[in-house]
């Protein structure tokens, strides 16, 4: 028996410490920064946890998590990340191929949708908005 872990149940545990990080900044009152740590970790906890999913529906499969180079089935090449690691797909992809599947609630989308133009906003963006919380807030 192997004790290695899957790689779904690696990215499902990742996925869950990322969330837990990003709760227990998001609760500290006088953190600095707090709103846009709190998008950075929470995006990145969903977005391991749609990864672990699809892992987990295609046997844990790593190649299912990358972007394919061409068109047609017989794609062979995978696109490759500045780091010349392959690229995998983005949260917004993933959350959209389940929700197509109706594997996704449609109000998960959304705020899925959100909290990434917020992440966005937070990490591409000085934070010149004083709505910036409010659109924080505004995520169910």
């Amino acid at each position: 028996m192997s004790t290695m872990k899957a790689r779904s149940k690696e990215l499902l545990d990742r996925a869950i410490s990322a969330m837990v990080a990003a709760i227990e900044i998001y609760n500290k009152p006088q953190f600095p920064y707090r709103a846009e740590s709190f998008t950075v970790l929470a995006t990145n906890a969903w977005e391991l946890l749609l990864k672990a999913n699809r892992l987990t529906d295609n046997k844990n499969q790593l190649s299912s998590l990358y972007v394919r180079e061409g068109k047609g089935a017989k794609r062979k090449y995978f696109k490759k990340s500045r780091a010349s690691n392959p690229l995998t797909h983005s949260l917004q992809f993933l959350a959209d191929q389940m929700r197509q599947k109706n594997e996704l609630d449609e109000n998960i989308f959304r705020n899925l949708e959100l909290l990434t133009e917020v992440r966005d906003i937070s990490v591409h963006f000085l934070r010149a908005s004083p709505q910036f919380e409010e659109r924080l807030q505004e995520i169910d």
